[in-house]
């Protein structure tokens, strides 16, 4: 039996119970007591009744017999001694280690409960103040754990090495269940500390991007209709770029706000998880929208302004022409019209000539025109659209007035030309005729004093006369054609001509009409 017993437990159980085996066999050597004395009596009395081999014999059994009784005896005195100190000392243990743990496993529970944080600065105050009265408390506790540590190292002296392992065990992890708690507790305050600023800073942070977006967003929507003029739209794609730059500078308190929100996110509610999780989202979304817009506006300017730059770039070398090319016209309109202008003919050719080249040269603009026009009025309508549709307009109005006014003058010329040619003709002819006549005047026979002779010269030269007559009125006809004609066209060159033709047409009819053969027929006639 006492072989088989183990060591004092440091169970206050279980050491109780091997306290009370150890009395029933304490019990059961006191019984035994009376027959060891009696065992020894008789023993005695035999040995000195025997010789002395059985003597000394009997006396060793006896001794040996005594000896292990007293072992049992002794043995058995102090196992309970050892059994009575470990059953008081463990039953200190057991009441200052289950209070101990049941504390533990409450405030273990409490502190997991707190960490969940509310959405609100002044619950979260309020739970800042629960919890330092909650650690105050965990650190209070902290002489019961010594003394807890005190009382398992004197019970490890007292129980076997098996037990004293056992309790080492557990008091090691009571003990670093209670460093967790203090850390934990710690952990806990330093979270509600930083959850109320992180509040806080994500309230006040998420209010300013709210009311930055919100400003942004009007900001942008000036630009959502781009000016139709070089110089705005420049200040417009500087301005663009400057916001755009902006956008992007917010990117880090976008960024800042949502990983403050996600980590407020692990310790509240999941209600207000959600909830929080629905903004964070909303304002992603709306800073990706803003981002986005404002690339958009700015690309959109970047690929207007060439646009813009080649529209009025053409419009106002065209109009620069166009202007110019207007004042030639009206020059020449005027040279034409008025009297003692200088311009010939050739000259008003040539400077026709030169405009229709430069109206092909210049059509090219018209038409970069009237194809980047339409399309700058898709990019900026509005009060743009309508300006670049009036310079559309009007450049076209005028460049098909040129082109109008060139081929009528160019008709003109053509006609002018084609009438002075006529006339130049008619007087050509004219002063032949003349020029013939006076010529058969001169080497004609002088009247004849045959009455015969002269009868037939009568004839001749009243055919004469007929014809002179026929010629004055188409000189009359011609003279007044080219009288209109000079008064009408532009002096010139061809207008001196003309003028000295018919001088000359006038000299070269008067003589031939008051020569002296016409006056010598006359009286023979008369």
């Amino acid at each position: 039996m006492v072989a088989n017993q183990k060591p004092p437990s440091a169970d206050y159980k279980v050491v109780k119970a091997q306290l009370q085996e150890q009395k029933f066999l304490k019990k059961l050597l006191l019984d035994r007591q009376g027959s060891m004395s009696s065992l020894l009596d008789m023993g005695h009395d035999i040995a000195n009744h025997a010789d002395a081999d059985e003597k000394a014999d009997i006396e060793d059994q006896l001794q040996e017999l005594l000896t292990r009784f007293d072992t049992l005896t002794n043995g058995a005195e102090e196992r309970m001694d050892a059994l009575e100190k470990a059953m008081a000392v463990a039953k200190e243990f057991q009441d200052k280690f289950s209070p101990i743990a049941d504390w533990l496993e409450k405030m273990e529970r409490k502190i997991k409960e707190m960490e969940t944080v509310p959405t609100d600065e002044e619950k979260i105050q309020q739970k800042i103040e629960e919890h330092d009265l909650l650690h105050d408390d965990i650190l209070s506790k902290k002489p019961a754990f010594d003394s807890l540590t005190d009382v398992a190292t004197n019970l490890m002296s007292l129980v076997g090495e098996e037990e004293a392992g056992v309790l080492a065990d557990r008091l090691q992890e009571i003990t670093d269940r209670y460093g967790a708690l203090v850390e934990n507790s710690e952990a806990l305050g330093r979270l509600l500390s930083d959850a109320k600023k992180g509040l806080r800073d994500l309230v006040l942070s998420y209010e300013d991007l709210l009311a930055w977006m919100e400003d942004m967003e009007a900001r942008l929507s000036k630009y959502r209709i781009l000016s139709v003029h070089v110089e705005k739209l420049q200040e417009q794609m500087e301005e663009l770029m400057y916001l755009t730059e902006e956008v992007a500078g917010h990117q880090n308190q976008v960024e800042a706000v949502v990983d403050t929100g996600l980590e407020l996110m692990r310790h509240i509610t999941n209600e207000e998880a959600l909830q929080l999780k629905e903004k964070l989202d909303s304002v992603q979304r709306r800073y990706t929208d803003l981002t986005g817009r404002a690339d958009d506006l700015l690309k959109h300017a970047q690929e207007t302004l060439p646009l813009v730059e080649q529209f009025h770039q053409s419009h106002i070398r065209l109009s620069d022409w166009l202007l110019d090319a207007e004042a030639r016209v009206q020059a020449l309109e005027s040279s034409s019209s008025a009297s003692g202008g200088s311009a010939g003919l050739g000259i008003q050719e040539a400077i026709i000539d030169r405009l229709r080249n430069e109206l092909a040269e210049y059509r090219p603009l018209l038409d970069i025109v009237n194809q980047s026009g339409p399309q700058l009025c898709q990019r900026c309508p509005g009060e743009g659209a309508a300006f670049i549709e009036t310079l559309i307009t009007r450049d076209n109005r005028r460049f098909d007035a040129i082109c109008e006014q060139i081929q009528r003058k160019d008709e003109w010329l053509h006609l002018s030309k084609q009438r002075s040619m006529e006339v130049v003709g008619d007087l050509d002819e004219l002063l032949d005729w003349f020029r013939e006549t006076e010529l058969q005047l001169r080497e004609a026979e002088p009247p004849s004093s045959d009455p015969e002779v002269i009868r037939v010269q009568l004839k001749e030269h009243k055919i004469l006369g007929e014809e002179v007559s026929t010629q004055k009125g188409r000189v009359r006809d011609v003279l007044s054609t080219a009288k209109k004609m000079l008064r009408e066209a532009a002096q010139s060159e061809d207008s001196g001509i003309i003028r000295e033709k018919m001088e000359d047409l006038k000299v070269s009819c008067y003589l031939l009409i008051s020569s002296p053969q016409v006056f010598i027929l006359s009286y023979i006639i008369i």
